[in-house]
């Protein structure tokens, strides 16, 4: 009788597990790479923290560079709210194995911390949100980082044969989430009452992963008119916060319209979703996770408002979005998915995922290190290789 059991009972698990695991077509996405545009790549990669304490503050990073690089040029990468300097480990590698330094850092300890403070244990993420996305705190944000640059350029200068390998004159910047906000700032993008703190070091590119999507950006192209330099935005269709405070994903793509002409990209995603832009694993949960509430959401969304006050916390506008608008966009998203397997969102997020990487590097390979090859596959390749799991603008 215990042997029937226990026989029974093997059955049902080897029923239960029979159930397929869904998985992206590996194949369709190893074409897809070898045809797109191929950097430099190397297979040895150190990875180094980095920690300091001394009068400009305390903190710490990581540093990766390729071992037989020297004179690398340099790109800092800001993580999203909540996330250390381990997150967007899928493009920080990348750009290390085509011979970038980059340094991941989040200059404000509370950043990191934002979903462990006391309003988010209560759950009143919206004030977390509101006060990391505040003029003031991207002030301190930009000081902080800005302090850290000038320390690793003294240790440089002093003699350490890791930091001395860094070329800071060729300098890029790319950001996540409240991290985009600060490359945006750091690119030229005002900041209202006072001035902007500017780095030490020059910056000659900046990447936007999911860019801050401030209410009525319309109403406030001045914002950009002071944004020159090379600069490419990475958003798409999905690229809302779960919670619905961004009533559509294409307020993201609106301060790439106001940009000064020249040099300026958008990489556009199908399945870009905030979490695939962030650099998470594929996965269909993602795509189909319109109402799900996670405190993760509001990195990704308007913190500065509710659903009903989306606005810039120094913006005088009183224009609001509405919740409808918000309930439609979901409802698109969820008949689309309804179409497709979760192989097909699973592989449709991967394409989008290496189109990151890819583009990405390109764009750092033609602005950084100024070759014309990549500028050119940019300007001219990019579009056909994209379709049409994504797309390519310019300005």
């Amino acid at each position: 009788m215990r042997i029937g059991v226990v026989l029974l009972l093997a059955c049902v698990a080897a029923s239960c597990s029979s159930t397929p695991v869904p998985k992206s077509d590996t194949d369709a996405i190893d074409r897809f790479v070898k045809q797109g545009y191929q950097p430099a790549r190397h297979e040895h990669v150190r990875s180094q923290a980095l920690q300091w304490d001394d009068a400009a503050g305390n903190g710490h990073a990581e540093l990766q560079l390729a071992e037989k690089e020297d004179r690398a040029p340099l790109v800092v990468y800001l993580p999203g709210l909540g996330e250390d300097e381990q997150a967007g480990a899928r493009w920080t590698a990348a750009w290390a194995q085509a011979g970038y330094a980059v340094l991941s850092i989040q200059p404000l300890a509370e950043d990191a911390e934002a979903w462990n403070s006391e309003q988010a244990l209560s759950g009143d993420f919206e004030t977390v949100a509101r006060r990391g996305f505040s003029n003031a705190s991207m002030r301190r944000r930009l000081q902080a980082l800005d302090a850290a640059l000038s320390l690793l350029a003294r240790r440089a200068a002093a003699g350490d044969a890791l930091l001395a390998k860094v070329d800071l004159s060729r300098v890029a910047v790319a950001g996540f989430d409240v991290g985009a906000y600060a490359a945006m700032v750091i690119a030229g993008e005002r900041l209202d009452g006072g001035e902007r703190p500017a780095l030490s070091v020059p910056v000659r590119a900046v990447i936007v992963l999911s860019p801050y999507a401030v209410g009525s950006v319309k109403l406030h192209g001045e914002r950009y008119a002071g944004i020159s330099g090379p600069l490419m935005h990475v958003t798409g269709p999905r690229d809302t916060d779960v919670l619905g405070l961004v009533a559509s994903a294409d307020l993201r793509s609106e301060p790439f319209e106001l940009l000064p002409p020249g040099d300026k990209y958008l990489l556009s995603l199908s399945q870009g979703s905030h979490d695939v832009i962030g650099g998470a694993d594929p996965s269909p949960k993602i795509a189909r996770a319109s109402t799900a509430r996670s405190p993760r959401s509001f990195a990704g969304g308007d913190p500065n408002g509710s659903q009903r006050d989306r606005k810039h916390p120094s913006s005088s506008s009183d224009e609001s979005d509405h919740p409808a608008d918000a309930e439609d966009a979901m409802a698109r998203e969820r008949a689309q998915d309804s179409s497709l397997s979760a192989s097909e969102i699973m592989t449709r997020q991967a394409l989008n995922s290496a189109s990151v990487r890819i583009v990405t590097t390109a764009f750092l390979d033609a602005y950084l290190r100024g070759d014309a090859g990549a500028r050119a596959w940019l300007n001219s390749s990019a579009d056909r290789w994209l379709a049409p799991a994504a797309s390519l603008d310019r300005r």
